[in-house]
This record gives C-alpha cells, sequence and structure tokens, in this order.
C-alpha cells in the first residue's frame, strides 16, 4: 500500500490522492465518515462531503483535496468519480456498513484502550503531552477543532492493526468533553 504522506512539490496530485485514498480504504477499518476523513489527514488529504441539487436531481459525493501539514488546502479538489466509483459517496456508505456490522457482531475490538488510558493519566493534563506518550506507542492522535478552539472530536488511529476510532467509541471516558 502507498503510505505516506502527499507532497504538492512532487506533483501528480491526483495520482497521489488516489493512491493515498485506495491504499487507505482498502486496508483501514472506521466506521463513520469523521473517522475516514480524520485517517486520511494525517496522509496531508482533506475529505469532503458535497450535497446539493442538479436540475431538480439531488446528488451526494465526496471531494479529496490534498493539504500541506497545517491542513490548508494546497490545490484544486479531486472529485472522488475521477478516482473510483468505489471510493465515491456510496462506496464509502458500503464500507462503513460493513465495517460497522463487523464491529457489532465482535470480529475486531479496540486493541490501543488500555495504552489512550495510561497516557490519559500520564500527561498531567497537557494536551501535547498526551499526543507524544500516544505517538511512542504507535497511535496517531487526531483532535477536531471548531472555530473558536473547541475541541468537537477526538480520534485515535492505530497503523499497527489498520484501525481508527473515534474516541466516543472506545468509552465514555474517552469522548471529546473529556479532553475540552
Amino acid at each position: 500500500p502507498y503510505m505516506k504522506k502527499a507532497d504538492y512539490q512532487s506533483g501528480d496530485v491526483k495520482r497521489q490522492v488516489s493512491n493515498i485514498v485506495k491504499s487507505v480504504f482498502g486496508s483501514y477499518r472506521f466506521q463513520s465518515f469523521g473517522e475516514f476523513s480524520a485517517l486520511l489527514s494525517c496522509f496531508n488529504i482533506e475529505a469532503k462531503q458535497v450535497r446539493g441539487e442538479f436540475d431538480g436531481t439531488p446528488y451526494n459525493g465526496i471531494v479529496y483535496t490534498m493539504t500541506d501539514d497545517t491542513g490548508k488546502p494546497v490545490c484544486t479538489p479531486v472529485k472522488s468519480s475521477l478516482i473510483g466509483k468505489r471510493y465515491g459517496y456510496e462506496g464509502l456508505e458500503k464500507r462503513i456498513g460493513y465495517n460497522a456490522r463487523e464491529y457489532r457482531n465482535k470480529k475486531w475490538q479496540p486493541k490501543i484502550r488500555n495504552e489512550v488510558a495510561l497516557a490519559m493519566h500520564g500527561c498531567m493534563g497537557s494536551k501535547e503531552a498526551f499526543t507524544d506518550l500516544l505517538r511512542e506507542r504507535g497511535i496517531d492522535t487526531v483532535f477536531r477543532t471548531n472555530g473558536e478552539g473547541r475541541i468537537y472530536g477526538v480520534t485515535f488511529i492505530d497503523p499497527n492493526n489498520k484501525e481508527v476510532y473515534n474516541g466516543s467509541r472506545l468509552g465514555k471516558e474517552f469522548s471529546a468533553n473529556v479532553f475540552e
């Protein structure tokens, strides 16, 4: 799988975005669009849902944009239809549904819960110390904040087991309000 960060300077934006989206889509387990989007942000790609109406017909879609290390878009968005039908809105909904069923049927369970709990106790209330402790254990953390800087979501990415979890999925004690 193609698992390195997208780099605008390398050129061929569509190919880079396509390779990363295909690799992430096929190898990681996620259960919501938010988890998928947080996972892609680790590879400097932003995924956005697009909804609208054209000639009275409603449509749903996804566009992927390459970003810099701060999360700011650096190029024009790439429509999911240019990557492949499987990576568009319907394909992503199907994949999310499949992963959610597998999770409910106990085919896979969070293995990182204890590491996250230990990091929470060892960080002394510091967000930076928390993310550093988890990074040492091989777990990436993505905090989602609104315009005012308030944390409204936290996502944990386990590259060893190829799994992505919103904090609230691990338990109430790992939800965004606890980190706020």
